[in-house]
């Protein structure tokens, strides 16, 4: 599974290394997932395609294991962790990137409820893969604003808002790096934060 790993972009990389050693595997899936899913977005040329896109990931989670596509690596992979728990939050990241029409032309509410529920999948789904009660929604709202921004440009509902006070303790630090990273930190402060937690 290190391959899996290895597929993420350096930075989500840093994230994945300061999960629980029994969680990196299943939160790396879940963070490849995500960045398959915006660029299902960030690239679609026809609206009708990529919906059509994301409706397969959508029912491929919701299969009977008789009626699973095969063929698709990053799905067999979810598939094998063997945790009810993974699915489930990936087909909630489904329904996040669901929530935005194709072709970039995001009302303020399309992009808050986007929002919303892509950082709770994320954010939230971390918490719930490590058996933490603790909710991590706002953290994750801050997250998801502020990397669809960087992704796609624009403005976004809400990102003048201030910053919301970081996570607290080593356990949250994927979530705190990813955080960073969604504010556009990078490079030494990143390394220093992931680190020490400063």
């Amino acid at each position: 599974m290190i391959e899996i790993v290895e597929q993420l972009p350096p930075p989500l990389r840093l994230a994945v290394a300061y999960a629980p050693k029994s969680t990196r595997v299943p939160f790396a899936l879940l963070l490849l997932l995500d960045e398959r899913l915006a660029q299902i977005i960030q690239r679609a040329t026809e609206p009708m395609i990529a919906q059509l896109k994301l409706a397969w990931w959508r029912d491929a989670f919701g299969a009977q294991a008789a009626e699973r596509p095969t063929g698709e690596p990053l799905l067999s992979a979810l598939f094998d962790q063997g945790r009810p728990e993974l699915l489930a939050i990936a087909g909630e990241l489904v329904d996040a990137w669901e929530i935005l029409p194709c072709d970039g032309e995001w009302t303020a509410a399309e992009l808050d409820a986007f929002a919303q529920k892509r950082g709770d999948a994320v954010f939230n789904g971390y918490c719930r893969l490590i058996g933490l009660g603790q909710s991590a929604a706002a953290a994750g709202e801050e997250w998801a604003r502020g990397d669809v921004a960087s992704r796609y440009g624009g403005e976004m509902s809400g990102q003048d808002a201030p910053n919301i006070p970081m996570l607290k303790g080593r356990i949250f630090r994927p979530l705190t790096i990813l955080t960073l990273l969604s504010r556009g930190v990078s490079g030494p402060r990143l390394i220093l934060h992931s680190l020490t937690g400063l």
